[in-house]
């Protein structure tokens, strides 16, 4: 009776150390596990901050734009076609002591086409630092955009074009106008709309 006992103290003893060690053996294999997992995602990050991004609101300066060919007078008529061109750069502005940005510099290029009947044209260029509400050391993305369409009809507004333009791009939104009820559209036609940013 004193040997099954023994026996079964034994047996016991030798299935509770072999639980043990199965156990640790298994921690340490779930803490390899999570390290190699901790590293890889040290690796795709590389250590560097990713890129924020932000929308900007924009819309032309003040000034007149230059008469290219015909008068000064767009004329857009019902039934009748006024083409348009948008293009746009970026580059950041108002560097700090510590080399971080609060504004960006947009370059300009405005074109108005009459369709007829004397094919006016009309150009603006210009540029403007438009404030941010943060700091950024440098612009990422795309940076530069030219756009173009047709407006049908006449219009003496501001005219959303946004449906004209390829999206995911720098410029989200865009209004333009192309004619008054002025005889000199010089000083009156206009742009606006949204750019998408990404910074660091």
């Amino acid at each position: 009776m004193i040997r099954k006992k023994n026996t079964l103290f034994l047996l016991l003893s030798f299935s509770f150390i072999f639980l043990f060690f199965s156990m640790m053996d298994s921690g340490a294999q779930i803490s390899k596990i999570r390290t190699a997992d901790t590293k890889t995602a040290d690796t795709n990050t590389g250590g560097k901050a990713q890129a924020k991004n932000t929308t900007v609101k924009f819309e032309k300066p003040a000034g007149p734009a230059q008469l290219i060919k015909g008068d000064k007078d767009v004329g857009s008529k019902n039934g009748q076609r006024t083409n348009w061109e948008l293009e746009v750069s970026l580059a950041p502005a108002r560097p700090d002591a510590s080399g971080l940005y609060s504004a960006i510099k947009a370059t300009y290029t405005y074109i108005v086409k009459e369709d007829k009947p004397n094919y006016t044209i009309l150009q603006y260029n210009g540029t403007q630092e438009i404030s941010v509400a943060f700091r950024f050391r440098e612009l990422k993305g795309q940076k530069s955009q030219a756009v173009n369409g047709i407006i049908k009809d006449q219009h003496h507004d501001l005219v959303n074009v946004t449906s004209q333009i390829p999206g995911n791009n720098l410029i989200r939104e865009l209004s333009v106008k192309i004619d008054s009820d002025k005889s000199d559209d010089t000083s009156q036609i206009h742009f606006s709309g949204t750019f998408y940013i990404e910074y660091e």
